[in-house]
């Protein structure tokens, strides 16, 4: 079935143009960044379904997607004169920041412990994941493809924790979803408009790392050191204890242990 964007509640514009609402697919991400007769259908296309088979994580890993699970993509594309284009990896950070925005607004509750962990996840202020947002992209010559995909657990009892047990009340999936999508868009309207300054202090606000102290092992970089922020593209800042410079990490091909309190390159 197709939801308007209207009737989803949703008050960006018109983004999504088009609302798909299924029951069962393999992969919300596959389905749009595979099937181009779906993507181009529209400028701007979501799909929201009640259950993944086949869902997809960062790198190879899989998200499981249960019933009262949100299991939510859209695609979208952007012209080379949007000043994201210059900063893609913002992207995952911006997706990331509609996320917890929206969970705050649709239960309610703006102090609910939900966090962003470094560097595309969703999770609990004491660490225990509830989702996580997933970018793929493609370069054209004057524009860039993007589906973004976000894995949430809202209703769900399994496999960890959700927003209801967070809450202590059911939440509307469809509702947290189309509010995703229209925090989404106006986040990339104020990162064009004021750049990524702003967006850097208010991300910042919501994720789990500020001063936190961590291990770098990254090839010839192995330090201890402390988070400080995000860079002006994008990567992680982090500062060498022992001589006080600067290392700037890519959110790409590297991952963050929190138990081990280890940022290292990403295992295959």
């Amino acid at each position: 079935a197709v939801v308007s964007t209207q009737s989803t509640g949703n008050d960006a514009g018109s983004f999504p143009e088009i609302f798909i609402k299924s029951k069962t697919v393999t992969s919300t991400q596959d389905l749009l960044w595979s099937n181009r007769i779906l993507s181009s259908a529209a400028e701007s296309v979501a799909i929201l379904a009640d259950v993944q088979i086949k869902g997809k994580g960062r790198g190879a890993n899989q998200w499981i997607s249960p019933l009262g699970a949100m299991s939510l993509s859209f695609h979208f594309t952007i012209t080379e004169t949007s000043q994201i284009t210059r900063k893609l990896p913002f992207l995952q950070y911006i997706a990331a920041l509609a996320t917890v925005d929206a969970i705050l607004e649709v239960t309610e509750m703006p102090h609910l412990p939900v966090r962003i962990k470094w560097p595309n996840d969703i999770y609990t202020s004491d660490g225990i994941k509830i989702g996580g947002v997933l970018v793929n992209c493609g370069t054209n010559r004057n524009s860039t493809n993007l589906c973004v995909g976000i894995g949430l657990n809202v209703n769900n009892a399994d496999p960890t924790i959700s927003i209801s047990n967070l809450s202590g009340r059911d939440v509307s999936v469809v509702q947290l979803a189309s509010r995703i999508c229209s925090f989404f868009f106006n986040e990339i309207l104020i990162f064009n408009e004021l750049g990524h300054e702003q967006f850097i202090d208010r991300f910042c606000r919501v994720w789990l790392h500020q001063d936190k102290k961590v291990k770098i092992s990254l090839g010839r970089i192995s330090c201890d050191a402390i988070i400080k922020s995000i860079d002006k593209d994008g990567f992680l800042s982090v500062q060498n204890v022992s001589n006080g410079d600067f290392v700037s990490v890519q959110p790409d091909g590297n991952s963050f242990d929190m138990m081990e309190n280890l940022i290292a390159v990403k295992k295959s």
